[in-house]
């Protein structure tokens, strides 16, 4: 068995909001709920304290909020499709009982897993082109 584990680049950071709210009216979460995080997103100011000093205040127009206890599940959302994604090419994947896994994800961790090599290769690919899709980016210096 191989796994892949990967770690995504400022993942939290580069969530393409629009994107962010087509898959949560995809995977079905309610209209008012998702008008009510928007409108949380869209109210938000930040500033920048560097050298003591602090810039002036704006608004940010990407990316969910560090530290927010609801980020890592709007995150779980945008990419709650790459199992989907994975499983498009019927390569790779292991036997867990009766069923087929081809990944383990928690917010921005990912885990790919294959029965070979040649498997966790076309693997790679797909993920490569979902999180293209997604504009995302594997960090790796880790």
């Amino acid at each position: 068995m191989y796994g892949f584990f990967m770690d995504l680049k400022a993942a939290f950071d580069r969530v393409d909001r629009k994107r962010l709210w087509e898959a949560m009216e995809k995977r079905g979460v309610r209209r008012g709920l998702t008008e009510k995080v928007k409108e949380i997103y869209e109210s938000t100011k930040c500033a920048v304290r560097s050298q003591g000093r602090r810039s002036e205040w704006f608004l940010t127009g990407k990316g969910v909020r560090q530290g927010c206890p609801l980020s890592p599940l709007l995150f779980s959302i945008l990419i709650a499709d790459v199992e989907e994604e994975m499983k498009k090419g019927q390569v790779g994947g292991v036997l867990v009982g009766k069923e087929r896994i081809w990944t383990l994800a928690y917010a921005d961790d990912l885990v790919i897993l294959a029965k070979s090599e040649e498997g966790m290769e076309e693997m790679l690919k797909r993920m490569e082109r979902f999180l293209k899709r997604k504009k995302l980016q594997l960090n790796t210096e880790k």
